[in-house]
């Protein structure tokens, strides 16, 4: 529906996108929301993974973006859900942020942890493996294909 309201036609991408990025956002947050709480993020992680898809599509990034994009955005949406909206833990039941700060916490956390060992990965198959990325050079063998 989002992506029928942006565009003017749904695709089966931003339809599986959308599904995605709802699993992504409620993984997190299934055990502590509250089974109406639950559906409304995921609708929402739902439209947003739309646009996100749109939005990439309009700029013609690499499809490797867009899942991390919808990884990232619905994951931190999800984790800051869970510090407004937690049974027991969140703004919402106690009426302290400190929910909120946790989440963050923990959303930048995991965010350095998996940026520091994917540039780790990605050093070692380039330099020690001599395997390059997608827009290095083609071998003198393969016809290019820019």
């Amino acid at each position: 529906i989002v992506e029928m309201l942006m565009t003017g036609r749904p695709t089966l991408q931003g339809a599986a996108s959308g599904g995605v990025a709802g699993i992504v956002a409620i993984t997190s947050a299934c055990n502590i929301l509250a089974p109406a709480w639950t559906v409304l993020l995921g609708l929402l992680a739902g439209a947003i993974g739309a646009v996100v898809v749109s939005l990439a599509r309009g700029r013609r990034l690499d499809e490797g973006f867009v899942v991390v994009g919808i990884h990232l955005v619905v994951g931190i949406l999800g984790l800051g859900y869970i510090g407004i909206l937690g049974n027991g833990i969140g703004w919402k039941d106690t009426g302290q942020p400190d929910g909120i700060a946790d989440q963050t916490g923990a959303a930048l956390g995991v965010a350095a942890w998996s940026f520091a060992i994917a540039f780790v990965i990605a050093w070692l198959l380039r330099s020690r493996l001599r395997l390059g990325s997608r827009d290095s050079e083609a071998p003198e063998s393969l016809p290019s294909t820019r």
